[in-house]
């Protein structure tokens, strides 16, 4: 929750779900911006594996759809709050994300079209 208050977001995809199309959506938001989280989660279905959530909002898809995604991330996501998010959780971190643009993401999924 904590990085959804900050203006983060999170993915998250069933274990069932199509590895392939995992791959495409933990890349995608990889890509889209900075302060992210993506976990597998129990508690979506299989006839819709894939989430992306914002702060009071979320996208619940039955397949990898990088239109859906990129549209979502771009019209729910605000201006992150750069100073606390270097102060986030990180136990257990798998991969450390990467910068795409700024820590502040400046530009949403810049490489994305």
């Amino acid at each position: 929750m904590h990085i959804l208050k900050l203006g983060g977001i999170v993915g998250l995809y069933h274990p069932c779900a199509n590895g392939m199309q995992v791959q495409k959506f933990k890349l995608i938001i990889q890509n889209c911006l900075y302060s992210h989280v993506i976990t597998p989660s129990n508690l979506l279905s299989p006839e819709r594996p894939l989430a992306v959530l914002s702060y009071g909002r979320s996208l619940e898809l039955s397949a990898y759809e990088p239109r859906f995604i990129r549209d979502f991330i771009r019209s729910k996501i605000r201006p992150v709050e750069s100073i606390v998010l270097n102060q986030i959780y990180n136990k257990n971190i798998v991969k450390e994300a990467k910068l795409v643009t700024t820590l502040n993401d400046d530009k949403l999924c810049p490489y994305i079209e």
